[in-house]
């Protein structure tokens, strides 16, 4: 029997599977949402900072989508104004909590096309301050 984390980990990756399949049909959206953590000295200690990180898959936005062993890795354009400026990026799989699709004919990621969602990732969320 697997164990929940097992699980957890097995969905994960089946869906980020299907994003990755999903990106050679135009009329197909996902969004990947995860923690981002900025970590900056303060004096002589280091504070953090919590930001949500929403990242935008699809074929004219994501490219060269790879499942390592320890995240999701690919490239992306963090400026529209520079489409010809594109970033490498890793989201680690312990941070992502929502996995979405949408189909071309609507205007927002909803629960409905949820590939994904891990609430203990979510509920870290409760116990961070916004204002660090």
């Amino acid at each position: 029997m697997q164990e929940p984390q097992e699980i957890l980990n097995s969905s994960l990756l089946e869906a980020l599977q299907q994003v990755i399949s999903g990106l050679a049909d135009p009329t197909k959206h996902y969004m990947v949402n995860a923690n981002y953590y900025e970590h900056f000295p303060l004096g002589e200690e280091t504070s953090e900072r919590w930001y949500m990180a929403c990242i935008y898959f699809h074929q004219e936005a994501a490219w060269n989508v790879e499942l390592v062993e320890d995240g999701v890795i690919c490239d992306v354009l963090l400026n529209r104004n520079q489409p010809e400026e594109k970033f490498r990026i890793k989201i680690p799989y312990e941070e992502i909590w929502e996995v979405l699709e949408r189909k071309d004919n609507t205007n927002a990621f909803t629960i409905e096309g949820r590939l994904f969602y891990n609430a203990q990732v979510m509920q870290k969320l409760s116990g961070l301050s916004l204002n660090n």
